[in-house]
């Protein structure tokens, strides 16, 4: 084999002499005919083998990469030149990561390499794991699009096994397992040799844990994950920032200066500040019909500002090519819409007209890492509003005292103050080690839990339910019902997502005493009185004031495309990462509100949610900022034709 990065392999990595040699051995036979050699080549290299025997469009029609002549003139042509997809589909490293944009088929192109692998693998009767965010997904993947793809080619009918269902398929002696990632259990107990995971900063990270499992006993262990980036420095974008770092770079049939694509404006003065984006007719944009005139928008280099050429000047570059010198680091690929031929400038710009969101286009169409600034909690949201030095270890002046517990392996106590004036004030936060209730008894935890709230004599302690609602019990045995609550959020959660209910009040149950409340509107509604300045905290940054800010840090709110292509809003905490201690402070303020509500009768506007809606709602796009133009809600955030 010819020198090349490590894992990734081409028709030149092998010479001639090599192929010949491997189609003899294969075929017993010193007369290769051109077949032979044809599937010779396709065994030796996935991106061929795509080409050669795979289907795309439900079946349909055979795949392409590269559109010759610039498809002679022909726009409808362009969505076939795809020569970003050859290299990440010929690369064979064991760990590889791709942060990308939507509309680029890199899922198809996951189940195509999938299923090169597990042929060219079958001797050794490898296990194939591919797993998509939700069971709804990844049945409809199956039936809707593999299953055409596998009954259209002939040559995928003659290796096709007895066993194939929705979940499991046979590729001669290899079996591929289709999965669900939105829980650990969907994906335990499968013993693996090769494992893809499609979104996957949708997937949990105790399922993350159980795939990684499944190949750890393999002599393979391939792991293949790729997403649109969600936020910065989490999931893919984290992935990938450790990674070798392979991106897509035009280069400049002018001046020769290599272009990774930036969507900022073109800026003459400064190949840093500017970005590849040049408005080259000022009229060309109508703000109120939100539609671009063909030919406003072009794509410009950097350095000299002469137009791009986008179809055959574009190649892989890598900037940390000795991270993945071995097999011990990540192999990283990152991919836009901007690098899609059949995407236009006039197109992107449209999109970003019509997107509901900056997050979700940034996320959607420009394939980055971004956190909606509305609602990111900032350290300044707390710091700036501190009221007294240190935190309170005992009841103090304090008319009422609240407490939020959240159980886990460490259970996360934060205590809310209520002064004579009625000020809301955050005033301790720390935790206790969890153990389990020991027979006919609290447990020592709960012990240590009463010990450690006894300062403070609280009037109302609000805990969530957990898995039995045994710890909450404990709590009423030792404070008596009228003064301990359970929580419950009444939404199940996808993939650790939680979206809006409709339940924009709490709903009290007075007998079992349990608050039903809307998780996302909640922790909106606590960040909204950060924000406004109506929560105040004690100034010293000590341990459990980092903590406390931390734990907000994790909580991501977030716009997420649906399956009809609407979007939604998401709440979330950062994979791997705690958010107990904000947890906590939804469960004082569902406290606070009952004391105002239910027993003083008290609705002060500073608590309600009537600010809500104008606080928080989710951050514009630039251009919409500059002309004070509004969402639009319900869109979808993909290329748009603008010209339609």
């Amino acid at each position: 084999m010819r020198d090349n990065p490590l894992g990734i392999i081409t028709p030149k990595t092998f010479s001639g002499e090599q192929i010949a040699k491997i189609a003899v051995s294969t075929f017993g036979t010193d007369e290769i005919t051109p077949e032979q050699l044809s599937a010779t080549l396709a065994f030796l290299v996935p991106s061929l083998y795509e080409l050669k025997y795979h289907r795309i469009g439900n079946g349909g029609k055979k795949p392409t990469f590269i559109v010759p002549k610039y498809g002679g003139g022909n726009p409808a042509k362009a969505v076939a030149h795809r020569p970003f997809q050859i290299q990440p589909m010929n690369d064979i490293y064991p760990n590889l990561v791709i942060k990308k944009a939507r509309q680029l088929g890199f899922s198809e192109l996951g189940v195509a390499f999938m299923i090169w692998w597990a042929d060219v693998h079958s001797q050794a009767g490898v296990n194939c794991l591919y797993t998509f965010p939700t069971l709804k997904q990844m049945r409809d993947f199956v039936q809707m699009r593999l299953n055409s793809v596998l009954n259209s080619s002939p040559y995928y009918r003659s290796i096709i096994g007895d066993t194939n269902s929705v979940n499991v398929k046979q590729i001669r002696n290899s079996f591929l397992t289709f999965r669900t990632s939105s829980k650990s259990s969907s994906v335990e107990g499968i013993n693996a040799d090769f494992a893809s995971v499609d979104e996957y900063d949708h997937v949990s990270a105790s399922a993350e844990q159980s795939i990684e499992g499944s190949i750890s006993s393999s002599p393979y262990k391939v792991l293949r994950r790729w997403s649109t980036p969600t936020a910065k420095g989490m999931g893919i974008d984290d992935l990938y920032e450790h990674s070798d770092q392979w991106f897509w770079s035009i280069k400049c049939n002018h001046c020769g200066y290599e272009n990774e694509l930036s969507y900022d404006a073109y800026d003459g003065s400064s190949i840093e500040a500017g970005g590849n984006m040049l408005q080259v007719d000022e009229d060309g944009v109508d703000y109120k019909a939100r539609t671009v005139r063909p030919g406003t928008f072009i794509y410009v280099c950097k350095k000299c500002g002469k137009k791009l050429d986008r179809w055959y000047s574009g190649h892989y570059l890598c900037r940390y090519p000795s991270r993945t010198a071995d097999t011990s680091g990540i192999r990283g690929y990152t991919v836009n819409q901007m690098d899609a031929v059949w995407i236009t400038a006039d197109m992107l710009k449209a999109s970003e007209l019509k997107a509901k969101s900056k997050q979700s286009f940034y996320n959607y169409c420009l394939g980055e890492p971004y956190e909606d600034q509305n609602l990111k909690v900032y350290d300044s949201d707390i710091l700036d509003h501190a009221a007294f030095p240190t935190k309170v270890e005992n009841r103090a002046d304090y008319k009422f005292i609240l407490v939020g517990i959240d159980w886990g392996i460490k259970h996360t106590v934060v205590i809310a103050g209520i002064t004579e004036n009625n000020r809301f004030d955050i005033i301790n936060d720390f935790q206790v080690q969890g153990v389990r209730p020991t027979v006919g008894q609290a447990g020592e935890d709960i012990r240590h839990l009463y010990k450690m709230l006894k300062p403070y004599n609280p009037d109302l302690i609000f805990a969530d339910v957990g898995d039995s609602g045994e710890k909450i019990h404990h709590l009423i045995d030792i404070y008596g019902q009228n003064k301990v609550w359970g929580v419950k959020y009444p939404s199940n959660p996808t993939s650790g997502l939680y979206s809006a209910t409709g339940q924009l009040q709490p709903s009290w149950n007075e007998k079992t005493h349990v608050v039903s409340a809307d998780k996302l509107v909640q922790h909106k509604r606590f960040i909204d009185l950060m924000k406004r300045g109506k929560v105040h905290f004690w100034a010293h940054r000590d341990e459990a004031l980092n903590r406390y800010i931390t734990h907000w840090q994790n909580v991501l709110i977030r716009n997420e495309e649906t399956a009809n292509g609407d979007t939604r809003e998401v709440i979330e905490k950062r994979k791997g990462k705690g958010d107990h201690s904000a947890s906590c402070s939804v469960y004082v303020l569902l406290a606070y509100d009952y004391l105002r509500e239910k027993i003083y009768g008290n609705t002060d506007d500073e608590f309600t949610y009537s600010m809500l809606s104008a606080n928080l709602t989710p951050e514009k796009t630039d251009i919409l900022k500059e002309h004070n133009l509004d969402s639009v809600k319900g869109t979808s955030d993909t290329a748009i034709n603008p010209y339609a």
